[in-house]
């Protein structure tokens, strides 16, 4: 450590490891939230994938359900 370095008491110490901890969780949290929405995705797409080009579905983008077709 360089002596101009500020020395942590242990109640800092811990405070800043149940941060770090904290943020560790949401970011899990948040890995996990992502990869259930790349599922739902992959699952839409197998499913979609082998019908007609011209059928029409819709697609929730923004709160707003918008029409399309397949192939789209």
């Amino acid at each position: 450590m360089s002596s101009k370095a500020k020395k942590l008491t242990d109640q800092e110490i811990t405070l800043q490891f149940n941060n770090m901890k904290s943020e560790m969780q949401a970011i899990a949290q948040k890995i996990g939230e992502l990869e259930g929405d790349a599922d739902e995705h992959k699952a839409v797409i197998d499913t979609i994938s082998p019908l007609n080009g011209d059928r029409k579905c819709f697609r929730l983008v923004g709160g707003v359900l918008v029409e399309r077709t397949v192939k789209e």
